[in-house]
Order: structure tokens, then sequence, then C-alpha cells
């Protein structure tokens, strides 16, 4: 049968929502990654400076 033909279903709109849901967490669980990555790199950094000023005193 033709998708033309039948149109939308129940079923099409579920399938619909639930990949369009999983698409919203993965991008959000993505942003999250870089965010905390960003945190911890800059965490990082600083500490490297504060020992950095520290052996120089």
């Amino acid at each position: 049968m033709n998708f033309k033909e039948r149109g939308f279903t129940i079923g099409d709109l579920i399938i619909l929502l639930i990949v369009i849901l999983f698409s919203f967490f993965i991008i959000n669980k993505i942003k999250d990654s870089k965010t905390q990555k960003q945190i911890t790199n800059l965490y990082q950094l600083e500490i490297q400076k504060t020992i950095s000023n520290y052996s120089r005193n």
C-alpha cells in the first residue's frame, strides 16, 4: 500500500515521537559531556597555573 494513500496513523505518530525524544536526549547528553569536559580542562589548567606560580616563589 502506498504511504500517500493511507496517510498517517497513530503508530506512525508514536514512532515519530519516540525518534524525536530519543534524538533530544542524545543531543543533550552530548552537550552535557562537552560542558563537563570543558570544566574539567579549565580546572586542570588552573591547577597547573597554581603549581607553576607556587614553584616560582
